[in-house]
């Protein structure tokens, strides 16, 4: 039985380009960045040849080790009460304030996903 092709979203690839780069600036090796993260160095490997095509419990500790945010469900985000409530008391209902917290979100991701490193460990 012949494979199905799966298509590959952009988010997953934007994210594979990010973890490259990220490694690339360490100056590490791909190896070392797997002692470092905790991730098989062939799961690493398969992932930034781009044979692993869905973001996979192993790559993501990857990606969330290196601080690499990847998309996650946005109906299932904006639909959770918390995110409403501090976005309600947060944007002023311009396209401006929509740019602020964008950009506010953006700024925090790192500290988020360190935070949430932590509590794993």
């Amino acid at each position: 039985m012949p494979r199905i092709a799966t298509k590959q979203s952009v988010e997953l690839i934007a994210a594979r380009h990010e973890l490259r780069r990220h490694i690339s600036g360490l100056g590490i090796s791909v190896n070392e960045y797997s002692r470092r993260s905790g991730v098989p160095q062939y799961t690493l490997s398969k992932f930034l040849n781009g044979h692993i095509k869905t973001i996979t419990p192993a790559v993501e500790q990857a990606l969330t080790y290196a601080n690499i945010g990847i998309i996650r469900d946005i109906v299932e985000l904006t639909e959770n009460p918390a995110i409403r409530r501090a976005l309600g008391h947060a944007w002023d209902g311009t396209e401006q304030g929509a740019q602020a917290l964008a950009l506010m979100i953006d700024a925090m991701a790192p500290v988020i996903r360190s935070a949430q490193l932590g509590a794993m460990q």
